[in-house]
């Protein structure tokens, strides 16, 4: 007989494994390797009381995200984009280097945090809970991220921009935090489209992930 927990566990998967399917081929690169880290890093990270099942959680993420990949794979390669929107990874790293994780969080006004061991704990901004489970660690200035332990939301600055504003495309997402952090982006991609929504960010309340 399966138990509550089961069935939250089997539900959160089961979210997850949706929500993969439709990132685009780049960010479920991004996706692989963020849990890739988390899995290498999981015995330190580990929350207090999730000890032994933190180190699951990462492995399971990370074979859903792997699987995702190789299914893509073994699908014929899409024409390759022509608007010059892809930004060079090296551009995206050092947005997210110049960006306190934490300090966007409070400016966007989503949660307040306090210091917690190795992380900056607060409410989770992306579902409705009484105790703290939403993680954000910037002790590592090139792996910024932020998890949720109660709803499994995570990600670094880009995908928090993106949550919050849905209707944000990557590059979108990227040209407003460049602005933030003072960066400039290479001309042919910082060239917005006509009717482009890219001149910031708009702080809106994220949507509870379904």
């Amino acid at each position: 007989m399966n138990t509550p927990l089961d069935f939250a566990w089997y539900t959160q998967v089961r979210r997850h494994d949706y929500w993969l399917s439709r990132l685009t081929d780049e960010e479920l690169t991004r996706e692989v390797r963020y849990w890739r880290k988390r899995a290498d890093h999981a015995e330190e990270e580990a929350p207090e009381g999730a000890e032994d099942l933190w180190p699951m959680v990462c492995a399971c993420f990370l074979g859903l995200a792997e699987s995702e990949q190789a299914q893509r794979r073994r699908r014929p390669a899409p024409p390759a984009p022509s608007d010059g929107a892809r930004l060079p990874e090296s551009v995206v790293a050092d947005i997210k280097r110049r960006l306190d994780l934490g300090e966007l969080v409070e400016r966007w006004g989503l949660t307040s945090l306090r210091k917690s061991g190795r992380a900056l704990v607060g409410r989770c901004p992306f579902h409705d809970e009484r105790s703290a489970s939403f993680h954000v660690y910037t002790r590592d200035e090139d792996d910024q991220h932020y998890h949720c332990f109660g709803c499994g939301a995570h990600g670094d600055a880009l995908d928090l921009a993106r949550a919050h504003g849905p209707w944000l495309s990557f590059r979108e997402a990227a040209e407003g935090l460049a602005a933030l952090a003072g960066v400039s982006l290479p001309v042919a991609a910082a060239a917005p489209k006509k009717g482009s929504r890219s001149g910031g960010i708009v702080v809106r309340r994220p949507a509870v992930r379904r």
